[in-house]
């Protein structure tokens, strides 16, 4: 297969571009955030934006594949011989702190749901084949109960302005998941 050539300033204004964006959401909803805002914000034209993205909603949607293709792929080299250990979960946190300021528009006052129900499924997909063996009805209720506590685990965590170490939140969720 051969090895696509990336142009270092493609990536570097893309990178421009998603921040300039996130920091538009992290105070007004999407509907209110045109191009020229994201534009003056990145310090690009608009040109150099359509160039990338076709409108503000397929950069949403861009940045939301790549945060959920992310997280999948976190879970997939995590979750090994079908259990859900503390450095698994650390992982997890690792990932969500390196993507904090999308997860916090996410979770925020102009989050998106839909954004979040699709990280709840793959969540449970995964949890689903985890524990294929004996997953039953019951479980999908523990699986709510589970994510519902995480999530909200997750989002005190990355809005707290005296962030506890990922290593730390990972521990006290083992200890709430396992019942230790």
């Amino acid at each position: 297969m051969m090895k696509k050539n990336i142009d270092h300033r493609v990536v570097v204004t893309e990178k421009w571009i998603k921040k300039a964006f996130i920091d538009l959401l992290m105070v007004k909803p999407i509907y209110c955030i045109k191009v020229k805002e994201v534009c003056e914000n990145a310090g690009i034209n608009r040109g150099t934006f359509y160039l990338h993205y076709k409108d503000i909603y397929d950069l949403l949607d861009k940045l939301k594949d790549e945060l959920l293709e992310g997280f999948n792929q976190t879970l997939m080299e995590q979750i090994k011989h079908n259990e859900i250990t503390l450095s698994t979960i650390e992982h997890i946190f690792h990932y969500f702190k390196e993507n904090r300021d999308f997860c916090i528009v996410i979770l925020g006052e102009h989050g998106n749901t839909k954004i979040l129900t699709e990280f709840l499924e793959i969540g449970k997909k995964k949890y689903k084949e985890t524990y294929s063996q004996e997953y039953n009805e019951f479980m999908d209720y523990q699986y709510q109960f589970i994510s519902a506590g995480c999530l909200g685990v997750l989002k005190q965590w990355l809005f707290d302005e005296n962030q506890i170490s990922e290593e730390e939140i990972a521990k006290i969720v083992y200890r709430l998941i396992n019942g230790k």
